[in-house]
């Protein structure tokens, strides 16, 4: 159990470390939503999270109609940027 743990953390964050170092500087404050899985509120993704001032958005337990507007969302960015 520790060691998938571990490797399922990392999953997690080496993306998010790597996102984070390359959008620093930004004019704005970055927001990162993400579903209530135990990986997103883990101690290290959270203090990543702090310390690059990234703003954490995570969807209510159970409310399916949240993800769904964020694919709708990611669909029009999806449209806009790969068929444009």
């Amino acid at each position: 159990m520790g060691h998938w743990t571990q490797t399922n953390g990392r999953l997690c964050h080496t993306p998010l470390e790597r996102l984070v170092a390359r959008r620093s500087g930004l004019p704005y404050r970055m927001t990162i939503h993400s579903g209530q899985g135990f990986q997103y509120q883990n101690c290290r993704y959270v203090n990543i999270l702090r310390q690059a001032r990234v703003f954490q958005s995570m969807s209510c337990k159970a409310t399916y109609l949240d993800n769904a507007v964020a694919e709708s969302i990611f669909h029009i960015l999806k449209v806009g940027t790969v068929h444009n």
